[in-house]
């Protein structure tokens, strides 16, 4: 069924043209370098979601978070202690982890919380990137709708071979695009973060 869709998805030139080809399915969870560099520096239009995915996104954050800024991770599974590390630096941030694969509770800190068995839609995981205070994770839809909605964001991951280590989009946003180890990316989010969120002394989020 997808393979015969797949053509409604190019254009009209490229429909009537037999040289060129529908794109994969295997090709649509993999995006190459160029084509998220491009997303990376381009402007967008907002994301507008249902109105009740919103709402009940901004309802929840705050009903969990209270006054601590709320950070949405999405770290890939091969640096996970990246996540633990954040929480364990952080402990006036509240975490939580919209990541694929569950930890152990016993393996979580007391400020970070798996989503994973809450059975979220997509609408709804959009809707709680775009109301948290900032997004640390994979540059997947997740991270897309983070940058689309001008959300502080660290993106991980989506390059390969002799890439930048490191990419800024602008004030608000940072980009790893080879994957690096975790302790190595500690700091340099951590920084991101007190930069853009405030220090652990001072600020606040009121």
């Amino acid at each position: 069924s997808l393979a015969d869709d797949l053509p409604l998805l190019q254009s009209k030139h490229g429909r009537s043209d037999p040289t060129v080809g529908a794109t994969p399915y295997t090709d649509l969870d993999s995006l190459s370098f160029e084509q998220l560099h491009d997303f990376f520096q381009s402007t967008h239009e907002g994301i507008v979601l249902p109105v009740a995915a919103n709402r009940d996104a901004q309802t929840w954050l705050k009903r969990q978070a209270g006054n601590a800024y709320a950070v949405c991770l999405n770290v890939p599974m091969e640096i996970q202690s990246l996540a633990d590390t954040l929480a364990a630096k952080r402990p006036d941030f509240r975490f939580f982890d919209l990541a694929s694969t569950p930890l152990p509770s016993s393996a979580r800190a007391a400020n970070s919380q798996s989503l994973y068995g809450y059975g979220l839609s997509l609408h709804e995981r959009t809707a709680l990137v775009q109301a948290a205070d900032a997004y640390v994770g994979r540059f997947d839809e997740l991270g897309c709708a983070a940058l689309v909605s001008g959300r502080p964001a660290v993106l991980l991951g989506g390059g390969a071979g002799d890439r930048p280590d490191r990419i800024s989009g602008d004030d608000m946003t940072v980009w790893f695009p080879v994957p690096r180890e975790a302790t190595a990316l500690a700091g340099a989010v951590l920084q991101f973060l007190s930069h853009r969120l405030g220090s652990p002394e001072i600020d606040r989020r009121t």
